[in-house]
């Protein structure tokens, strides 16, 4: 569900995403890297988790009634 999820996103938001958990990522030189805040690059990614969160709920119910 979570990759299908991923999918959803726009490519920003999924590049965004994937680039924000790779291993040794520092917030703050990602934020640096994309003109933000590192607090508002921690609220943009709030959101996201957020949206994946509800798509991913929403798809399990889905297919547990498929």
């Amino acid at each position: 569900a979570l990759e299908l999820c991923l999918q959803k996103l726009t490519p920003q938001q999924r590049e965004l995403v994937l680039s924000a958990y790779a291993t040794g990522t520092r917030m703050d030189e990602l934020a640096g890297r994309r003109g933000q805040t590192p607090m508002s690059l921690y609220k943009v990614l709030h959101r996201i988790r957020q949206a994946l969160l509800d798509c991913v709920r929403r798809e399990i119910t889905r297919q547990e009634l498929a």
